[in-house]
């Protein structure tokens, strides 16, 4: 098995973050992971990607060729890097942020308001993890247990509850 993730978003959205548990989570299932991230100088604000591959045997490229995923959280982010998708590519949006994205993929995606979902949690922060529970629920590409390792291992002390909290309500949706 070999897994291409694309996340895009805007800095301060926590995208590289959400590659970080991916890629612990992978190596915490005995796989092998590689992430290779890309953002603007000031980081808040403007567009931010991380590119992630999983696989169950080494990696010779890091960079994604033909995503399988792509994760989207912003429509800034979808517009600087949503041109590396291909036909195939299963898509997931947060719809509070990613207006009209329906007029412009014909591919196969899955829609969910996770800012709205992170600011009833009361941390609009856990977005990306609200989202990280709904691709885990449809994808099953890792079990729920090993991210929800990997999140305590990676988030501080602090963010831990509300981002477990996060990840299970974007799962159970």
């Amino acid at each position: 098995m070999k897994i291409e993730i694309l996340i895009a978003g805007s800095g301060g959205q926590g995208i590289i973050l959400l590659g970080n548990i991916l890629g612990k989570a992978a190596t915490l299932n005995g796989m092998f992971a590689t992430q290779v991230s890309t953002h603007g100088s000031s980081q808040r604000g403007t567009p931010v990607q991380t590119e992630i591959i999983i696989s169950d045997n080494p990696i010779d490229f890091t960079f994604t060729q033909n995503p399988d995923f792509f994760i989207v959280m912003s429509y800034r982010g979808f517009l600087e890097f949503g041109r590396k998708i291909v036909e195939n590519t299963k898509v997931f949006i947060d719809s509070d942020r990613v207006i009209d994205f329906d007029k412009n993929y014909k591919g196969e995606y899955f829609s969910l308001s996770a800012s709205t979902i992170a600011k009833e949690i009361g941390n609009p922060i856990v977005a990306n993890l609200v989202m990280l529970g709904k691709f885990m629920s449809i994808t099953r590409i890792l079990p729920l247990k090993v991210i929800e390792e990997a999140i305590k291992e990676i988030t501080p002390e602090k963010f831990i509850l509300k981002s477990l909290e996060a990840l299970k309500k974007g799962y159970n949706l």
